[in-house]
């Protein structure tokens, strides 16, 4: 009772309700059928839909086997493994295990699973386009991305907090990459909330401020 009073004196105890509330969302699975997984690959910059497609049916794939056989993902495929099977599109059970990247029991487990994926791969993409990657920040964001953590540094300053209990550099790179086709960015979920009025207007109102004085400059 006394850290309510203590939070309700200083105007923070709707933080606390905000932040559990957004713990209890981020504990739950929000991808049950791990159809989001595949873009955990940052490195990659894939343009093909159909590989792409392919990559993320895959690691799908892995994640029902996973909880089916309630093992780890390396006892079913490895990342390094899933990423080299995808590069070299094998067509059949004998390119499969001539990568040498499955042992005998996963081929004859799992071998042809794993070629049908492949196989349907194309026609996947049709009727289930996958989402693009978002690749790391180029160069180019890099002066954008200091300026944001700034306005949190300060903003952290001011309200004595911890900058990264505020804002992580992944929340800020969300946003950033967040750039609808109108040319407006859209704050994650990571930001809302307490955060949102604190913070998320502020990096709002910054990128927007930025935009316009480049198409003026333009």
């Amino acid at each position: 009772m006394q850290l309510k009073r203590e939070l309700e004196a200083s105007g923070r105890y709707e933080w606390m309700l905000d932040e559990c509330c957004l713990l209890s969302q981020s504990s739950r699975d929000s991808d049950p059928e791990g159809l989001e997984y595949y873009r955990r690959f940052t490195q990659l910059n894939i343009s093909s839909d159909v590989i792409l497609a392919g990559l993320r049916d895959l690691t799908a794939w892995r994640e029902k086997v996973c909880r089916a056989r309630n093992i780890c993902r390396p006892h079913v495929l490895r990342n390094e493994h899933l990423l080299k099977i995808i590069e070299c599109w094998p067509q059949n059970l004998e390119q499969l295990n001539a990568l040498g990247l499955l042992r005998r029991q996963n081929l004859k487990t799992d071998g042809a699973a794993i070629l049908a994926v492949l196989s349907q791969a194309e026609t996947s993409a049709k009727q289930n386009p996958p989402e693009p990657i978002n690749l790391p920040l180029h160069i180019y964001h890099s002066a954008t991305l200091k300026r944001l953590k700034a306005i949190g540094r300060e903003v952290a300053k001011q309200q004595q907090i911890m900058p990264e209990l505020l804002i992580r550099r992944r929340d800020l790179e969300k946003l950033i990459n967040s750039k609808d086709d109108q040319g407006h960015h859209h704050l994650p979920k990571t930001l809302s909330g307490w955060r949102k009025e604190l913070i998320g207007d502020q990096l709002l109102e910054a990128l927007q401020t930025q935009q316009d004085a480049r198409e003026t400059a333009c």
